[in-house]
């Protein structure tokens, strides 16, 4: 199995314990049609992971229905997402949530969008009226009611909205998939071997410490690092490639998991577990399970060239911003906008390397006020090569002593500021070179970030 080319839908990232395909995906998608394009007669395989949190079998089954709603949508299968809705399973459930967001992003012929209100679950005044108001559009009865038919409708719509590349496109039509387009191909209404699995938890690309696995189900900090594990990957292979179904070592979708484990390496269960060190795929190269898929994945940029981030945002005085509202630029990509978590934390995903990221933020606005981001900061995510004092300067920067000031400036309130932690006779004199201690001590301090992260507690 030779990959050519991979797509990987990670962040913004399914949403913890949830297969419906979000808005934010959109540009995604508009990526994958370009590497499709790019690549014609090139037979491709999802496969569809989760995070380590929960049981083998809940996982299995949240992977199939994660990697069975992004098949539907690729090949127009509107009978997939319907049965997705119809039959809630381990926490997934779409629900009136879901219409509320399809109606969010789906548009009239005034191009404004049918639903504006909070997507809240609440199938109140509002969402009647917006479901009233796209009925006619599909040719149903105004009634306001989401019968199956208008469910249906709501889906179609919503597919190729989400498939609609960005104006100014060279291919402006919805991007679509046929079924002969992927491996083990099957008709309409199968969910054929080799065309997509359902990988469960067995190939994280993150293992967090197991300290921070413990406790309670309901982590936000710990789901939010583990969210680049909650993905989908595509491999495009060479063209020409066959399968014999009888042969392709993972589960179809909706099988039990026993087949997996046959696939695994010998130490595959403790390749999956957690340890004292937090663990990333692309530096280790030892935290997946599955050999089969361990095999063609170190290949592939989507699993080994990308990185996950967290960024502490804080006010004036040092104090974590609960769900602060940030925008954070990462090179030459579309601007990512949200909010912080409770803890006060921006995590970044599927960020490549090397690479600078611009992020500015705010306090937490009061209801119907628009976000101030008043405060910004850039920041370098690689230091290697760099000449000693062009990494102090990096590094010093992106601990909050802007590199626009003179080197000697930031060293001096460093020393100030973090000087009393070491020895408070060490000398405040803006040098790196005098004193070994303060060269060391920025070291030291910026390698001790994460542990920062974890114990400064938010507003």
């Amino acid at each position: 199995m030779v990959p050519v080319a991979c797509w990987r839908l990670g962040a913004p990232g399914f949403a913890f314990d949830s297969s419906f395909v979000a808005p934010a995906f959109k540009d995604e998608i508009s990526k994958l049609g370009q590497i499709v394009t790019a690549n014609p007669g090139c037979p491709a395989a999802l496969f569809g992971h989760c995070d380590p949190v929960g049981s083998d079998d809940l996982n299995k089954t949240l992977g199939d229905r994660r990697v069975i709603a992004m098949y539907a949508l690729l090949t127009r299968q509107v009978a997939m997402w319907a049965g997705l809705y119809d039959n809630p399973q381990v926490g997934d459930t779409w629900g009136t949530r879901a219409l509320q967001t399809v109606l969010a992003s789906v548009e009239d012929n005034q191009g404004e969008p049918y639903y504006a209100g909070a997507i809240d679950g609440d199938y109140g005044s509002g969402t009647t009226a917006a479901i009233k108001q796209f009925q006619p559009s599909a040719n149903l009865p105004a009634t306001g009611k989401a019968d199956a038919a208008t469910r249906d409708a709501l889906f179609a719509a919503y597919m190729d909205w989400l498939c609609t590349p960005a104006a100014g496109s060279q291919s402006p039509s919805p991007f679509k998939m046929d079924t002969t387009d992927f491996l083990g191909t099957g008709k309409l209404g199968d969910l054929p071997k080799a065309s997509l699995q359902g990988c469960s938890e067995f190939n994280p690309i993150v293992l967090l410490p197991a300290s921070e696995m413990k406790g309670s189900a309901n982590n936000s900090q710990r789901d939010a690092a583990d969210a680049p594990n909650r993905r989908v990957v595509m491999f495009l292979f060479q063209k020409g490639t066959n399968v014999d179904a009888a042969a392709w070592p993972c589960p179809k979708v909706k099988e039990p998991l026993a087949a997996c484990k046959k696939a695994f390496w010998p130490d595959g269960e403790a390749r999956r577990q957690s340890g004292e060190d937090l663990r990333e795929y692309r530096s280790t190269r030892d935290t997946m399970a599955c050999r089969f898929y361990d095999r063609f994945a170190r290949r592939s940029p989507c699993e080994r060239g990308l990185a996950s981030f967290r960024i502490r945002v804080y006010d004036l005085g040092g104090v974590n911003i609960a769900d602060a509202p940030f925008e954070a630029t990462i090179g030459s990509r579309k601007p990512i906008k949200g909010s912080a978590s409770p803890e006060g934390i921006v995590t970044l995903h599927d960020v490549t390397i090397p690479s600078q990221i611009t992020v500015r933020w705010g306090l937490k606005p009061e209801p119907g006020d628009k976000p101030d981001l008043a405060f910004s900061l850039e920041m370098f995510l690689t230091h290697e090569g760099l000449a000693r004092e062009e990494e102090a300067r990096h590094k010093l920067n992106n601990l909050g002593y802007p590199k626009e000031d003179e080197l000697s400036e930031n060293v001096k309130g460093f020393q100030l500021d973090y000087g009393h932690l070491v020895d408070p006779a060490l000398p405040v004199d803006g040098s790196l070179d005098q004193d070994p201690r303060t060269y060391q001590l920025l070291q030291d301090v910026y390698d001790e970030c994460a542990q920062d992260i974890r114990n400064t507690k938010p507003i």
